[in-house]
């Protein structure tokens, strides 16, 4: 029987020769390979069914799904208009309220999972998620969960929107306007954090402005309050600079939202938005000609997002051999990604959020306004290691972090056998490969395959096996186990 080599050294080679066991495929056409790369990239993956599903429409018009307006989800609660004021409380009634806060917190996270496991067509949420490692802001500054819950209402209102309405929400945003000390911003004395990081991090770029660029428009933002009773941010005009303003070569009696607008006129900023997409949804690696091409349609379209991932998605680029397998998954896009893979029929939120924790991201607390780094640093010997056990614990059953481990019911349902009897195929090495297929974005070495087939046959006759043979079950969850804890599997 065929050993597995180490697991670091076999993830550490994996990561850096992924590029060897491209799959071949025509970017003309469109199948199960292009629908099953589309729905990891503008969702959050897709069943086998879902996949197939996809795959027998045209990719127009799963982009269009992709694209399609909903209706907004229901709030988690009613608590979520209900003021948050510590005035007057006696100090057992401020604990009491903090701990109210906490609970809130947690709901609003489960909300929000829960939200990302649906799909396939989960365009919306995937674009929560990455408008929420770009506008950052953290729990630990902004506390009250009413303002997190608005901060995640923005963003999924204006997730597939106009980037120009978008900024100017975000800007009077409670929960932006603590972050970054908005609220402390008035023509006295003025704040600079939001002016910096809006053009740094949130529109243009680097090397795009002056330290004066930032003094000018920090009083163009200053007058804005907070008021937790009401739950909203407010104008107050005593607070605010009247006063002439000059930037980017422009002087006038400018306010927030004539910031906006001159920022939105610099060519750096569609640019520099169109590479985030980029970055995120094809490649690391940006390439100038492409991204320039997606710049100009978000200029020329007032900074509509819709037509930028629109040609994204239809680009014969974004199904190129060199993109797939490029990206490293986030701990989150793992996370939520592999229950949605196998079809499971039910995952524990609080599970899936405390495994995410463990791979090092935390929704609603980046580790900085720049958000987070991605790529490699999600890449450790501990990390992958966790990685990996996650599949196994999914498959398996138990927790990886065995907090209140009931083994009669595992935090994902998975059923390994319907899982198996979805492809329809009945020998090993055909079935084998259909799972390789479905679940990793690259084909695995012949080695690797061996050795996937020896523990799927467990020492039987490739001629004599089948789903209705004994002790098959086991053998399935082996080889699934294994198969997600290759290289391959933390690559989209």
């Amino acid at each position: 029987m065929a050993t597995s080599p180490p697991a670091n050294a076999a993830f550490a080679k994996g990561l850096e020769n992924h590029n060897e066991n491209r799959r071949p495929a025509s970017m003309q056409s469109w199948g199960l390979t292009q629908a099953q790369h589309l729905l990891m990239r503008a969702a959050f993956g897709a069943s086998p069914q879902e996949t197939a599903a996809a795959a027998s429409q045209a990719k127009s018009q799963v982009i269009e799904t992709l694209l399609a307006d909903a209706p907004l989800p229901e709030p988690p609660g009613d608590w979520v208009t209900e003021g948050y004021n510590m005035r007057g409380l006696s100090n057992d009634e401020k604990k009491a309220l903090r701990r109210l806060n906490r609970e809130r917190y947690r709901e609003l996270l489960g909300w929000w999972i829960a939200l990302m496991q649906q799909g396939p067509d989960n365009l919306r949420e995937k674009m929560v998620f990455f408008w929420h490692g770009h506008f950052v802001v953290e729990t630990a500054a902004v506390k009250v969960s009413q303002f997190l819950y608005q901060y995640l209402d923005m963003l999924r209102r204006h997730a597939l929107g106009n980037f120009r309405d978008f900024l100017r929400e975000m800007w009077k945003s409670p929960a932006m306007l603590i972050y970054l000390n908005g609220n402390q911003n008035s023509a006295a004395k003025p704040n600079e954090n939001f002016a910096r990081e809006l053009m740094e991090l949130f529109t243009m770029g680097v090397d795009q402005y002056t330290e004066q660029d930032i003094k000018e428009s920090a009083r163009a933002f200053t007058g804005w309050r907070i008021d937790t009773t009401q739950l909203r941010s407010s104008f107050v005009p005593r607070r605010h600079d009247y006063g002439a303003k000059t930037f980017l070569g422009r002087k006038g009696n400018f306010d927030g939202d004539d910031i906006i607008d001159i920022i939105l006129e610099q060519p750096a900023t569609a640019k520099f938005i169109c590479s985030k997409f980029y970055r995120f949804f094809v490649s690391p690696e940006i390439d100038d000609e492409r991204v320039e091409a997606l710049a100009s349609t978000f200029r020329d379209g007032d900074y509509e997002i819709k037509p930028v991932l629109r040609q994204l998605f239809n680009s014969d680029y974004f199904y190129d051999e060199q993109a797939v397998g490029a990206l490293i998954k986030t701990p989150f896009h793992l996370v939520v990604s592999l229950p949605r893979q196998f079809g499971a029929q039910y995952a524990d939120l609080e599970y899936l959020y405390r495994v995410s924790e463990a791979l090092d991201q935390v929704l609603l607390n980046p580790p900085n306004v720049a958000g987070w780094p991605g790529q490699r640093a999600w890449i450790s010997p501990l990390l992958l290691a966790t990685r990996g056990f996650y599949g196994e614990t999914a498959i398996m059953g138990g927790r990886l972090d065995r907090r209140r481990y009931n083994p009669r019911q595992k935090p994902i349902g998975i059923d390994a056998m319907a899982f198996a009897r979805d492809f329809g195929i009945d020998t090993p090495r055909e079935l084998l490969q259909a799972w390789i297929e479905h679940l990793l974005p690259l084909d695995v070495d012949a080695v690797s395959k061996d050795f996937l087939l020896s523990v799927l046959l467990e020492g039987a006759d490739e001629a004599d096996w089948s789903l209705g043979y004994p002790g098959v079950e086991e053998r399935i969850k082996n080889c699934l186990v294994q198969i997600l804890k290759l290289p391959e599997y933390q690559l989209t």
